[in-house]
């Protein structure tokens, strides 16, 4: 039987969070006065061509992403009081990715090169995936205090996906390089401080990420500060400083369900925002794995920089710009040849503001281990549809 107990070994009263929620909702539940639903759409499709060595000229097209889903309110857009809203959205992508994944082979048959793809059974189908599925209730008694539960977004990369605005190009630093999870079951209690001095955000998940089940016997912690300094400082109100913590357990032994290793991330961030260019730089801590006289945890460093140049202004056109980020990730300082680093260059064009655009990029993955990996050269033409 599904273990359903929703309480950390950190001693959290999480429980009592859903009893909380249903006493505003009944408490508050007379001020319902109307309904509004907003369908959404997104799509991430390209055209990929692999320069890879050994996988030169291989190109396909590919759907990436597809987001389809639903958001709302249950009280008036201009209710005083405590607005009730919902989301639901799917994500929708190939269970294989040819291009992507590398799960094709160049052979030389009668001295001509010639592409294999792995055969598979599920080779073209796609799958959905509930992305996100909560309740949110927004200045909940206190102007800027915002509970969302069920399954949310996690507190960094959702922030990191919104504030750089090109994850249509692709997953944030933390997400491709599987260190992050998007969104998760569990609840974020957020505030926003006055003045817009920034932003406060706890959260209890279950720590696998919104395509696994929980499977270990504890809730992983998160949290992050974004702190603006100078708000009313119009040269600086754009620079804002940003923490993030996240403490859980892993399940490393799926034989041993007690097998419960460390989960830890710390991370430190910079972004500044402008009318000209925008820029996100960030270091991340990592610990993963057991303490023990057989084994260390692997402690794990990287970095990366996120940087848009807005070119709108002075083409006077519409969101026009260039576009470009660097990632460095070593998941084991200890060990030696596992780090591998990450440049993604291009510009991009939106046809209708932040509904459809076309990008060019250049992405290139560089592994430290030459032995064991080929680096990875693509060149990308990418297109958003968004609603």
């Amino acid at each position: 039987m599904k273990r359903v107990r929703f309480i950390a070994n950190y001693g959290l009263p999480v429980v009592a969070v859903p009893f909380f929620v249903l006493t505003l909702i009944l408490a508050l539940s007379a001020k319902v006065e109307a309904q509004s639903i907003k369908p959404s759409i997104e799509i991430y499709s390209d055209y990929t061509y692999d320069l890879t060595e050994g996988k030169e000229d291989y190109n396909s097209f590919n759907i990436k992403r597809a987001y389809l889903g639903v958001k709302g309110s249950l009280t008036n857009e201009d209710a005083k009081e405590m607005k009730i809203n919902y989301r639901l959205t799917l994500d929708v992508g190939d269970y294989s990715d040819v291009a992507a994944k590398g799960t094709y082979e160049v052979t030389n048959v009668n001295g001509k090169e010639q592409v294999d793809v792995k055969s598979s059974k599920i080779n073209g189908l796609s799958i959905a995936f509930l992305k996100y599925a909560y309740l949110e209730l927004e200045d909940m008694g206190i102007k800027g205090l915002t509970l969302q539960l069920g399954m949310v977004p996690t507190p960094w990369v959702s922030f990191e996906d919104k504030f750089v605005g090109m994850r249509w190009w692709s997953p944030s630093f933390t997400d491709r390089a599987k260190i992050l999870n998007s969104a998760d079951k569990g609840f974020n209690l957020s505030y926003k401080l006055p003045a817009k001095y920034g932003e406060v955000v706890l959260s209890a998940i279950n720590g696998e990420g919104y395509k696994n089940i929980e499977d270990t016997k504890v809730k992983d912690l998160l949290a992050r500060i974004s702190i603006r300094p100078l708000p009313e400082m119009d040269i600086v109100k754009g620079l804002m400083l940003h923490y993030y913590i996240g403490y859980g357990k892993a399940n490393t032994d799926k034989t041993k369900p007690d097998a419960e290793s460390v989960r830890q991330r710390m991370s430190f961030g910079l972004s500044f925002d402008s009318d000209y260019f925008l820029m996100l730089g960030q270091y991340l801590l990592t610990e993963d794995g057991f303490d023990s006289e057989q084994t260390k945890i692997a402690k794990g460093a990287g970095y990366s920089i996120s940087t848009r140049v807005k070119l709108e202004k002075l083409l006077a056109s519409n969101q026009t710009g260039l576009f470009f980020r660097y990632d460095k990730y070593d998941p084991n300082t200890d060990k030696e040849k596992d780090s591998k680093d990450t440049i993604i260059v291009g510009p991009y064009y939106y046809f209708v503001d932040e509904k459809a655009a076309l990008g060019l990029n250049y992405t290139r993955e560089v592994f430290e281990d030459k032995d064991k990996y080929k680096d990875v050269s693509q060149i990308i033409l990418q297109a958003l549809v968004k609603y």
